[in-house]
This record gives structure tokens, C-alpha cells and sequence, in this order.
């Protein structure tokens, strides 16, 4: 199996992490607003109706791809998934936002999260 691309830990860090932080507390009513116009998944001509975000992660953190796994699938390639206990931020798009108004409302939650790993190296977060 290829070593994922740096391209890939970057799209895991920048997409579905909140590294680097949100300026806000993820408490706050426009949380998943700022989140997601920082991330480009809310700009002026679209709005990404669901994105789910961890908090406790980023590419970097050590150990996330060691210790027992199971095969998953990412692409209809096989890598090894690791599941781990996250607090994750659930941010939906309201119903009546159209771009550019992107309007979201924001659930946080712990629960499992399966990391897709290549090697050591985390590379894709199974929503």
C-alpha cells in the first residue's frame, strides 16, 4: 500500500479537524458559520450542507494509527481503521440559508470516529 500524500494529511487537517482552532468556543451561536467559511466549505456561490468536525485531532497527534486495527474501505482501497472516542461538532446547514448567507446550526457530541489509516499516518476521518 502507497504512504498517503501529504495532500491527504492536509485535507484531513484542514476539512474535518478544527486545527487551527476556531477563534470562537465551539459553545458559541455562530461556531459553525466561522468554522466552515474559514475551511472554503461556505463561500458566496455554495454552501456544504453537513460537516462534521473533531476536535481532538489533528495529522500530527501520535498514536492515532497504532495499536490494534480493522480493514476498512477509503475509495475502494483497503487501509487499516482505528476507532477512538472524539468529541465531534456536528455543524448543519439551516434550511432557508442560500449562499452567501450560509447559516448553520451546531451539535457537539462525543462518540466513535473511525480513523482511516496508511501506515502510520493518519489520512481520513469515516464520517
Amino acid at each position: 500500500m502507497d504512504q498517503p500524500a501529504f495532500s491527504e494529511a492536509q485535507d484531513l487537517l484542514h476539512h474535518q479537524t478544527d486545527r487551527p482552532r476556531t477563534k470562537i468556543s465551539a459553545k458559541h451561536k455562530y461556531y459553525c458559520d466561522m468554522m466552515m467559511k474559514a475551511r472554503g466549505l461556505a463561500t458566496d456561490k455554495s454552501c456544504e450542507k453537513n460537516k462534521t468536525s473533531v476536535h481532538s485531532v489533528s495529522p500530527t497527534t501520535r498514536g492515532l494509527c497504532e495499536g490494534p486495527a480493522v480493514t476498512c474501505m477509503k475509495m475502494s482501497e483497503f487501509y487499516n481503521c482505528h476507532l477512538i472516542i472524539f468529541k465531534v461538532i456536528q455543524c448543519t446547514l439551516h434550511l432557508v440559508a442560500v449562499p452567501p448567507h450560509c447559516y448553520y446550526k451546531s451539535v457537539i457530541f462525543q462518540r466513535d470516529v473511525r480513523i482511516v489509516c496508511a501506515g502510520k499516518h493518519p489520512v481520513h476521518l469515516d464520517e
